[in-house]
Formats: C-alpha cells, structure tokens, sequence
C-alpha cells in the first residue's frame, strides 16, 4: 500500500493522472484509498459495494470496463465467432478471425492465461458492475485493451459499446451529472491512455448505417 500511494503521490505531483489495474475488489478499493484517478479494466471479482461507489465519487475517478478483453479471456474460440459475426461488413479478413480460434491458438491462449474459467463465471458480476457504476453517475470510457489477442482493432471498440448496452447502459440521450463531466473532462485532457482505443466520431450516415444493424446503438 505504501509503494502504492508513493506512485500515484508522484504522478499527481508530476501534473499526471494514476490509471490502475484492479479487476480484484479489495485491491481496486486500496487503489482508491491510494488516490487513484481511474480504473483501465472492469472489477470481476466481487459485486461493487457503497463504500467502493463513495471512494469512486470521492476520487472523481473514472471507469472503463474493458468488457471486450474479458470476453477473449473467458471464450476465445467463442469470442471470436461473435466479432466475425458482429464484422458484418467484413472489414477484417475472416482468415485473422480463423487463426484466433485455430487449435494452437487456443492452446497458447490457454497456457498463457491460466484463469479463463475463473473469467467465465465471472462475467455476470463484471457487467452488473458497470450498470451499478453507471446508474450511480461514475464517469464510463469504452475501452478495449489494445493489443490483446481477441481485441481486434476498430471491431473491438464498436462492440465494447454494444456489451455495455447489454449490461443495461444506455447511449441514447442520456443527460451527464456533473460528477460524470468532470471526470470525463479530467480523462480527456490527459489524452488516450496506451490501452484504449478511442471510437472515433461518425458521420451521420454512418451511424444510420449502424443504426440499421443494430439499433440499440442509435
């Protein structure tokens, strides 16, 4: 907790924001306490709590679920059906879709991850922390987790959107609370964290166009 508090002491002191990985509750809640200014991947491990919601709205401290990179770890071979599937339009060759779910690639994703089953069964608690996160007015970030085998880049920051939709958060004019622009604001001046893809603004034909295949992102 010392050499903790010590990181993030010294970011803010340097101007920065501390962005951390706590999927774990207890760790997320020492990360807080620590002053952390966000979290870069959701919380699985146990339901959110008030006192992790107050330390959040305490910190103004944002959240980016990082449903996309879950999902890889808990199904890859499954996982990357529904991103062929959700890639409709085909912008991604299928052969790159293929190779993720080909036997030695499941067998090097298996070895390398060794809590995909843990992952799995933990998912459910993963997407009623964001909803409790959102109805609660924390700041949320679509964010992917760039790099990870299963988070196929430009498919994957489109579908993080539609896991949050099916967590039950809604992006059709929803009105943002202070605390949830403030923290917004406060993540953007620092920029595009490494481990998030940005979605990029659409034309309006291009988000009809969406709109006709999946409306619950219209």
């Amino acid at each position: 907790a010392d050499i903790l508090r010590a990181i993030i002491d010294e970011a803010h002191a340097q101007g920065l924001k501390a962005y951390v990985h706590a999927p774990i509750l207890e760790f997320a809640k020492e990360a807080l306490r620590a002053g952390a200014d966000g979290f870069v991947h959701g919380v699985l491990s146990d339901p959110v709590d008030a006192g992790f919601i107050e330390l959040m709205k305490k910190n103004r401290a944002f959240y980016s679920a990082t449903h996309t990179v879950f999902e890889a770890c808990g199904d890859l071979a499954g996982w990357s059906r529904r991103l062929q599937e959700f890639d409709d339009r085909g912008r991604i060759p299928a052969a790159a879709y293929e190779a993720l779910r080909a036997p030695d690639s499941i067998a090097r994703w298996e070895k390398s991850w060794t809590n995909t089953s843990y992952t799995k069964e933990k998912l459910p608690i993963l997407r009623a922390n964001l909803k409790r996160r959102s109805d609660a007015g924390i700041a949320i970030a679509a964010g992917t987790d760039t790099g990870v085998p299963g988070v196929v880049l430009g498919v994957a920051s489109q579908i993080e959107r539609l896991l949050h939709v099916e967590a039950g958060l809604s992006y059709r004019g929803r009105p943002a609370s202070r605390h949830h622009r403030r923290g917004a604001d406060d993540w953007r001046r620092q920029g595009a964290w490494a481990h998030r893809t940005r979605i990029p603004r659409r034309s309006r034909r291009a988000r009809r166009r969406s709109a006709g295949r999946h409306p619950q992102l219209a």
